[in-house]
């Protein structure tokens, strides 16, 4: 495994496993419960950049578990290892794990494992959305892998999925083959700008972009993000209804100062409109479950 991780950081990658905090991993593989300190301490002897913990067959103790694997990495650093990023399963709740999660892994899964379908992809972005508080640089909520490129979704669908993780500041872990990715998949997932807004630190380091309560628009989803330059707020508005419709947002709703903005269009990575009255439209009927990504400054 040594030569392994070698090899793969010698082509400029980084190398990750997986395991479980239960007896069994959830494809009833052996898993670490009990063993993380040892099993912590050979990842460490590999050169692993990353590992993703999960929560199936036994420990549901979900702290002493982390904690475990987390002392070990630790004393990798202080023994002169590599860093170790700790993907963790699953921590939901903003008023019980969210509490402590951060203490003792990188990132941590908000909801359970995504289906390519778009009731899925919306409902691991509500689940994600209740964690927002407990995000910040360094620590992220994970609402699973990125879809993008499989089947079942729609090109509208992936553009919207890409969207919303990169404006929750949520990691970009890659699912689809790319070896053999169309055009279409490479291009949407190397979009320059949006992928900006995703590792923005955020204005005061409020990383993840928070939800919109709109008072006038109906089946839309609105989220916004001040970024960390305190002059841009990124803005992702996705249609959720079944028909093509006109997207508007007021800057009232996004807490955006003033009536005057400058718009960026982030998926066509172009300057678009300026507005003077205070309220964003889109320049077309949006698809169903397509979506606009912009920026205002």
């Amino acid at each position: 495994m040594k030569a392994l991780a070698d090899y793969v950081h010698s082509q400029g990658l980084k190398f990750g496993v997986y395991t479980s905090r239960g007896t069994y991993t959830c494809q009833m593989r052996p898993a670490s419960l009990n063993y993380e300190a040892i099993d912590g301490a050979s990842y460490c002897e590999w050169g692993l950049d990353y590992i993703k913990i999960d929560g199936c067959r036994g420990s549901q103790d979900m702290n002493t578990s982390w904690s475990r694997f987390h002392e070990s990495f630790q004393q990798c650093i202080t023994n002169g290892g590599r860093y170790i990023l700790e993907s963790v399963e699953t921590c939901g709740d903003p008023d019980t794990c969210g509490q402590w999660v951060g203490t003792v892994s990188d990132l941590w899964r908000t909801g359970g494992d995504i289906q390519c379908n778009w009731n899925s992809v919306l409902a691991q972005m509500n689940a994600n959305d209740r964690m927002v508080n407990i995000a910040k640089p360094g620590n992220f909520n994970d609402p699973d892998m990125l879809e993008v490129g499989n089947p079942g979704l729609t090109l509208d669908e992936q553009h919207s999925h890409f969207g919303m993780w990169c404006i929750a500041s949520s990691p970009l872990l890659i699912s689809t083959d790319i070896i053999h990715a169309s055009k279409q998949t490479i291009i949407l997932l190397t979009k320059t700008e949006a992928i900006e807004v995703n590792q923005d630190l955020g204005l005061n380091g409020r990383i993840q972009g928070r939800s919109v309560v709109l008072h006038k628009q109906p089946n839309t989803r609105v989220w916004v993000k001040p970024l960390a330059d305190g002059k841009r707020y990124a803005v992702f508005l996705v249609n959720i209804g079944n028909t093509a419709q006109i997207l508007t947002v007021s800057f009232t709703d996004l807490n955006f100062p003033g009536t005057s903005a400058a718009v960026r269009d982030l998926w066509n990575e172009k300057d678009i409109v300026n507005i003077t009255n205070g309220v964003f439209t889109s320049s077309r009927a949006v698809p169903s479950h397509g979506s606009v990504f912009i920026t205002l400054q």
